[in-house]
This record gives structure tokens, sequence and C-alpha cells, in this order.
């Protein structure tokens, strides 16, 4: 008899049930599981083989933007955030860096999306060793913990961490105006996805794309720990200091006309420049929920039942967090779908 593969029900390619020589069968994932290399049959040696005589089985994994828990389509405006739930954000990872290259050692926190079993990912900034220079180096992977399926600060030490073999930072990103600020970075092993692990979506592009969803006030989510000082140390977290909860939060936000931002930002200073690779969101009003998401953090919406990755929170204004038309900016990551696929050969779905 076949063997049996998790998550996923056997289907016989034909009506008797049969496992003689030449019959088929079909591995079909149950609920949102994706399915790779799913058609077998019996082969000369009484093995199941694949298509091309490999025997390794097949496995379900949760499709992109599924978490395991239903994120509600209304959410009020929570100064502060709304806490989150487990399994709401199963895509949300901490990043922890601790910069050795430095005298003195620098430490720093931010957040990431998980893509993949594989890869993360953020903002250039959270990954760019911090020089006084414009020069763009980034980290040392090993000076890199991945923190998944977390949901309490607390719970840090607890958690799965990963380590890192490979960061890779846009090699147009600008560190003085913060243009082209995304990043990816490779784990070590693989994360096992479960009920609060779980890939968020890339944007469509193409004929497939839908070129509305970032118009003006279209809402999207925004998870964070809200850590406010990039280099709170590790008990900092856990202060009323270092980040607004323990607790991961979230908090709907409206995405801002691009004249309405540069406007607001060319008020300020000229030397703000919001490009083409960036948009704004948040209230006009400002208030604390607009400065929840930590650095690298993702943007979603909801695109055809999947969470949708559209940005990662990059920078704001000088002012005190929330101030009132200071908008938070974010990389626009459906600009940067071909250099994703290029090194990750990630689908949109």
């Amino acid at each position: 008899m076949p063997r049996s593969v998790k998550m996923a029900d056997l289907v016989f390619g034909n009506h008797d049930n049969s496992t003689r020589l030449g019959a088929t069968i079909h591995y079909v994932c149950r609920e949102d599981g994706v399915l790779l290399n799913s058609s077998f049959r019996c082969g000369h040696t009484g093995e199941w083989v694949d298509a091309e005589g490999e025997t390794k089985l097949p496995s379900c994994q949760p499709a992109c933007g599924h978490p395991s828990r239903a994120l509600p389509t209304q959410v009020k405006r929570v100064v502060g955030g709304r806490i989150a739930e487990p399994g709401l954000f199963p895509w949300q990872v901490l990043l922890s860096v601790d910069d050795l290259s430095r005298v003195p050692e620098d430490r720093w926190f931010g957040s990431g999306a998980l893509l993949s079993e594989f890869w993360v990912l953020t903002a250039a900034h959270v990954l760019r060793s911090q020089r006084r220079d414009s020069t763009v180096i980034p980290v040392a992977p090993e000076h890199v913990k991945v923190s998944v399926g977390l949901q309490s600060l607390r719970d840090k030490p607890l958690s799965t961490n990963h380590s890192v073999d490979q960061i890779l930072l846009h090699p147009d990103f600008h560190p003085t105006n913060y243009n082209n600020d995304i990043a990816l970075l490779r784990l070590s092993q693989k994360v096992v996805f479960n009920q609060l692990v779980r890939p968020v979506c890339l944007p469509q592009t193409g004929q497939q794309a839908d070129l509305s969803f970032l118009l003006p006030n279209s809402l999207g989510l925004v998870a964070g720990w809200g850590i406010s000082n990039p280099n709170a140390s590790s008990s900092a977290l856990t202060s009323d200091l270092g980040v607004t909860s323990d607790l991961l939060q979230y908090v709907k936000l409206p995405v801002v006309s691009q004249d309405e931002c540069q406007a607001s930002y060319a008020s300020r200073s000229i030397s703000y420049n919001i490009t083409d690779n960036m948009f704004c969101a948040g209230f006009f009003q400002g208030g604390r929920d607009t400065c929840l998401g930590d650095s690298g953090g993702a943007f979603v919406m909801q695109v055809r039942q999947r969470w949708v990755v559209f940005g990662l929170v990059s920078w704001g204004g000088p002012e005190e967090c929330g101030s009132q038309r200071v908008y938070g900016v974010y990389t626009r990551v459906e600009k940067y779908i071909g250099w994703i696929k290029s090194h990750t050969h990630i689908s949109s779905w």
C-alpha cells in the first residue's frame, strides 16, 4: 500500500483502488495546502515512484497569506494598537542584530515577513551595518537571529530561533534617503510551518496585478511590537521604555496619496524625498497607532482571501512618533518582485 502523507488525502486512479503494477495514485492536500509532485505509479519493484522514478513523498505546506485565525474585516482605530492573538500574523518575525564589527558593539531589533521555508523579507536599513558614512555593508549573517512564531517578547528565549546564512541588501539602497529600502535574508535551516508560522504572499505582477490596492484611503494592516528604540537592549524589549507592549499588536491604516505625503514632508524640509518606490500610510491627526510597526515589518492587504505584503515599514519624520500629519513611509514591495524572485524563486501565488 502507498504511504500516507501528513495533511493529505490519498486518491486512487482507478475505481477498485488497485495497487497492481502500473496503478496510479494522487495525493491531495487538505484545506489550503500546497502540493508538489503529487502523482505516483506502482513501479516494477513494487515501490510507488513519481514521473522521474523517485520515491520521495510529496509534502503539503500551508498556502501563503492564510493565517490559522481569520483576521477581522473590521478593525477599529485603537491607540497603541490591538493585541494580535496567536496565529493572526504567522509571517511576522523578530530580527535581533548584534553588530560585532563595531566598537562599541551595536545591537538593535527589527521585524520581517516570512516568504517561504527559507526566505525572509525586510527593510535594508535593518540589516545594514550602522556606519557613520554612506557605505552600504550588510551585517554579518552570524550576527542576526530570527525568531518565528513569536507573540510575546517575554517568550523570545523560548521561541524558535533561526540563524542566517545569507543577507542580500538591494544593490541600489541609499542610506541617506532610504530609497530601495528592501532586503532578503536566507535562513540556515528551513522553517517548520504550523498554526503559528506561515508565509505571506507576494503581490502579483503583469496582467494579473491589480493596481488599485494602494489607492488613497485603501486600508492595510501593520503588526509589530512597537520597538521605538533601535538600540534597545534585550531587557528593554520587555520594559515600557523599549516597546509599546511585549505583546504583538496590529492596526489598520489608510494609504495616503503621494501628493499629500510629499507635501507633508516638504513642509518640514526640502531634503525629504518620497520616491515612486515608497508610499505613505497613517492618519492626518496622528496618533501612536501610526507608529506601531517595527522597521522592516509588513504592511498587508487582503486580495481574494489571501493576505499580501504590499509594503515594508521604512521611515518617518523627525517629530515625535504620532505627531499630526507625520505619516509612516513604506517600501513599495511590488516594485521589487523581479529582484525578489531572482534570488528566492518564489512565485507570487
